[in-house]
């Protein structure tokens, strides 16, 4: 479709959401609900009295669009007092509250009723910004109100939510609502600038392959001894000042950077007692690495010129004998503190995306690096796959502050339901397959990445949906054609469609992606190469995969793989020897019941050919 085909306009959009829905939802269902049913009955009259149309629901949330801003906030008003006279009522059971956000804006028409684009994008940012019962609104459309209204506004100044800056307006309802929030201060919007410019610079090196992970490695005792993780060392910061009387920062700004990233999952961070051993001292960055088996270097220094202070810091690469990036932090002396919280956090997100291989985008949506860390550590247990540790996912995720309304937290939450139902460890599966559903189709108008589209054809996959299963994996593909963690679940969905020449390129380019995936993609990997007969590479690539860490059993299915090929080779001995190996690995072992991975596919002609060759095998 070309620029002139698209359908745009400027809209005027009112996003609503109810606080606390998921909690309410695990509290009493049925009554949430009905109370739901019971707030649309209010709402949907309302908009239509203004002559507004609502264009989008998911679940708990409604977005419609009005013919002028007046009309918009007069029903939001509306709404927002007969919510609060149904809540005084003693006689309501479920007591629901609402955010609501109004925006003015660009937005484009998606089929015969649905709207996309900034316009919605904003609107549903507002929303998230408002107080429970409260209403906010962009300041485009503040000044279209003010005075044609009698309404009180308190300006919260310009404000940035997820990926969206805007200046925003609470409309007060009451004057208890009167809040005064911390504004975009110039100093983070210099951070804001320099991230903007790494993010340009680590594009352009992308592209050119200067950090292609298919590498040569010239260092080769650097390759005999790295860690398995991506690995860090943050070395001192020389002090180029002619006063040595702050020759005392160089050790407060490496400590300060290895509190904020030590303990992340996704990183090996040395210990600053390392850092600052004095045996590292004169030693250029392939030499570091080398002695403390490492692959990356932070190096840096510090000048201070009166009251001023600048710090500058590179991120090196000991294999690629490179810098992946550079930054400069200018302040205060005096602000020295909130200096070394920027430095830091700034190499937190760039570490996580540099060294991880974590898009950019995931890190805007945490208000802090703390929260940040606790979801990685909800999300290593949603990895673990058991019951259990499903359920400490769960508890884990309400330790994030903004619990309720972050998108990713939200999307967990509903991978959870949907592991839930997957690994037959769920109580109620029509209730797990309706709130994973839900926050799916809610995911995708707070989400801009492929995420919830995954999620929704895995969940189409279980309905045998698998025409919508295709579409949602390749949408995904589409939003997120270098995204290392969401490619390879889509590449899944295609490789259990039968669609293994679509599958193929997508675990080739996730491999070229991440040098460290997580194990399953290897062995998806294999499964694609075996049923497309690529027996030699899928060998290799087991054989890769059996010197990673596993996850359950995966390691004993890789070996099964090589029985199957041996068989498809009649290479009869290697196959039973293979199988042999797979029973040790394997307490209690079950053929069907450890190939259960592969057998939910809708090719049951390859699936029951590949049981038949590991049952020759192993007979």
């Amino acid at each position: 479709m070309s620029s002139s085909d698209i359908d745009r306009k400027i809209a005027v959009i009112f996003a609503t959401d109810v606080v606390g829905y998921s909690k309410h939802m695990e509290k009493d269902e049925d009554a949430t609900l009905a109370s739901l049913n019971d707030c649309n009955k209010i709402i949907e009259p309302l908009i239509k009295k203004q002559k507004g149309r609502i264009f989008n629901t998911g679940g708990d949330s409604v977005f419609a669009e009005f013919p002028s801003a007046v009309a918009a906030v007069n029903t939001a008003v509306e709404f927002q007092k007969q919510i609060k006279a149904r809540n005084d009522k003693d006689t309501t059971e479920v007591k629901l509250e609402y955010r609501i956000g109004i925006n003015m804006g660009d937005v484009v028409k998606q089929g015969d009723a649905n709207l996309m684009g900034d316009g919605v994008n904003v609107a549903a940012r507002l929303e998230a910004l408002a107080q429970p019962g409260g209403i906010t609104i962009s300041k485009n459309v503040y000044d279209l109100v003010a005075n044609k209204t009698k309404y009180e506004f308190n300006d919260l100044g310009i404000q940035k939510v997820k990926q969206n800056q805007f200046h925003a307006y609470d409309l007060l309802l009451d004057p208890s609502q009167k809040r005064k929030l911390k504004t975009q201060s110039s100093n983070t919007k210099l951070i804001a600038m320099i991230g903007g410019a790494i993010a340009a610079v680590f594009i352009g090196l992308f592209f050119s392959g200067v950090l292609d992970t298919k590498q040569n490695i010239n260092v080769k005792n650097l390759e005999d001894s790295i860690t398995e993780n991506p690995s860090i060392i943050v070395m001192p910061f020389e002090n180029i000042s002619n006063n040595s009387e702050y020759k005392y920062l160089s050790k407060s700004i490496v400590e300060n950077i290895i509190s904020v990233i030590n303990g992340s999952p996704q990183l090996v961070v040395l210990s600053s007692e390392t850092s600052l051993d004095e045996n590292n001292k004169n030693l250029n960055i392939q030499e570091i690495a080398t002695k403390n088996k490492v692959r990356y270097v932070l190096t840096g220094s510090y000048q201070v010129l009166g009251k001023k202070i600048r710090i500058t810091s590179q991120l090196n690469d000991a294999f690629k004998k490179n810098i992946i990036w550079s930054g400069k932090f200018d302040n205060e002396i005096n602000n020295i503190f909130e200096i070394l919280d920027d430095i830091s956090g700034t190499i937190f997100k760039e570490a996580h995306i540099k060294v991880s291989g974590l898009p950019r985008s995931e890190l805007s949506y945490f208000v802090s690096n703390k929260d940040y860390m606790t979801y990685l550590k909800c999300h290593d247990l949603y990895a673990q796959f058991s019951s259990k540790t499903n359920i400490e996912s769960f508890k884990c995720l309400k330790e994030i502050s903004d619990y309720e309304t972050n998108s990713y937290v939200t999307m967990l939450k509903g991978w959870l339901h949907f592991q839930n139902i997957w690994m037959g460890m769920s109580k109620d599966v029509k209730r797990d397959m309706r709130l994973a559903k839900d926050i799916a189709k809610k995911s995708k108008k707070s989400l801009t990445n492929g995420m919830p589209y995954i999620l929704a054809g895995w969940l189409d996959f279980l309905s045998k949906d698998f025409i919508n299963t295709e579409k949602n994996a390749k949408k995904a593909l589409e939003l997120d054609p270098f995204n290392s963690k969401i490619i390879p679940v889509a590449g899944s969905l295609l490789r259990r469609l039968g669609h293994y020449d679509d599958a193929l390129p997508v675990f080739t380019k996730t491999l070229e992606l991440s040098s460290n995936p997580a194990h399953w993609v290897w062995f998806e990997y294999a499964i694609t190469l075996t049923a497309l007969k690529k027996y030699e590479k899928a060998n290799k690539i087991i054989e890769k995969a059996l010197t990673t860490k596993e996850a359950g059993t995966q390691n004993t299915i890789l070996i099964l793989n090589q029985a199957a090929i041996a068989i498809y080779e009649n290479k009869i001995e290697i196959a039973k020897e293979k199988c042999k190996e797979a029973k040790s690995r394997t307490p209690n072992f079950n053929l069907e019941k450890n190939l259960k991975m592969m057998s939910d596919t809708v090719d049951k002609d390859f699936y029951d050919n590949f049981l038949s060759a590991v049952k020759s095998a192993c007979k």
